[in-house]
């Protein structure tokens, strides 16, 4: 079989990652899953785009990410950034769809955490893009709100290898609710767009 870019000879793949994830029984979110979200997207990353959750009743007949209509806004916005399908991979700071009524906790979101740091290892992207507040609080390890750190880079810790730019900006979600907030997620969008360039 053709080995992932960049993966050690007998390392997890991104796709028994993705079955890990699918079996997860590390929290109680997995009694109420309807489907898990272990992402989709191209194995050589530049951009890692990670949302928060997928709320259940968003969720349409075929396979989504963020939701149907939040994964149509998505998509147009990488391809306004000029970026081809195969060089972004779209996940979510937790794996399993979530109950509408229901905000996971800070245990939950830990164990998630797991998974999703062992995906940004594999992928290895260039600059990671948070759309929402609990993705970048939860990566960025602040209780901060959302409106005060997006606009501007950060930087995510790997903890083993160099740390990666990332950038904070609104959730498709609260744009589809906020349209007036689309165009200061544009000028995130660009400020990602310009840093990949350059990169």
């Amino acid at each position: 079989p053709l080995e992932e870019p960049g993966r050690a000879p007998g390392a997890i793949t991104i796709a028994e990652l993705a079955d890990e994830i699918s079996a997860c029984h590390l929290c109680a979110l997995c009694q109420t899953r309807k489907v898990s979200t272990p992402g989709e997207g191209g194995l050589d990353p530049d951009l890692l785009v990670v949302g928060d959750w997928l709320v259940s009743s968003a969720e349409g007949s075929s396979y989504s990410v963020f939701g149907e209509q939040q994964d149509q806004m998505l998509y147009r916005m990488i391809a306004a950034m000029d970026l081809q399908p195969s060089q972004v991979f779209v996940t979510n700071l937790i794996k399993c769809s979530v109950p509408e009524t229901l905000r996971p906790d800070a245990t939950q979101i830990g164990s998630c955490m797991g998974y999703l740091k062992q995906q940004i290892g594999l992928l290895g992207p260039r600059v990671i893009l948070t759309m929402g507040g609990p993705a970048t609080q939860a990566m960025l390890g602040v209780s901060r709100p959302l409106i005060g750190l997006r606009g501007k880079f950060h930087q995510f810790r790997t903890g083993g290898g160099p740390d990666i730019p990332l950038m904070p900006t609104f959730h498709p979600s609260y744009l589809l609710k906020n349209p007036e907030m689309k165009q200061p997620t544009w000028n995130d969008l660009q400020a990602v767009q310009k840093r990949l360039n350059e990169s």
